[in-house]
């Protein structure tokens, strides 16, 4: 099943004018997205990574990734776990715990993909190194979802 769907930034960087800073981000995501069969195909919300840059020194990858939103419903919060494997290195991420409030993300539309930024600490690598979209396996776990008439309470 072909999905189209649309990435945009969290609304903290909408507003702080940072749009013009990411779009060479925001168009190769989009890109992807355009060209990939992912096989989202359940009512939830998936975590798709599409590069990571690991520094040694830090031991620590800046991943580059997206949440879907592939229920049918706005989302305005959203909370979870991100688990990475990453192919063919040895090397181990740490399970990634976010909470997404609506002052950071916004209104997430249905098959909407959010645009974010996720420093995970790994293991048994030993040199700086990037990772692609195709090198990641990834789950989002334990998955709760903040619809705009729960907003209050979260």
């Amino acid at each position: 099943m072909e999905v189209n769907l649309k990435v945009v930034l969290p609304l903290a960087s909408r507003d702080a004018g940072d749009e013009s800073l990411y779009q060479k981000e925001l168009a190769a995501a989009q890109a992807y997205f355009d060209s990939t069969v992912l096989g989202l195909n359940r009512s939830t919300v998936y975590f798709v990574p599409l590069k990571g840059m690991y520094t040694h020194l830090s031991r620590k990858m800046a991943l580059l990734g997206a949440f879907v939103n592939m229920t049918d419903n706005i989302i305005v919060g959203v909370k979870g776990t991100v688990s990475l494997r990453l192919d063919h290195s040895g090397a181990e991420a740490a399970l990634v715990h976010i909470k997404f409030p609506s002052a950071f993300m916004g209104r997430l539309h249905p098959r909407e993909a959010l645009l974010v930024q996720l420093d995970v600490p790994v293991k048994r690598l030993r040199v700086d190194k990037t990772f692609e979209a195709s090198e990641f396996v990834s789950e989002f776990l334990n998955v709760e979802v903040i619809h705009p008439e729960e907003e209050l309470t979260y």
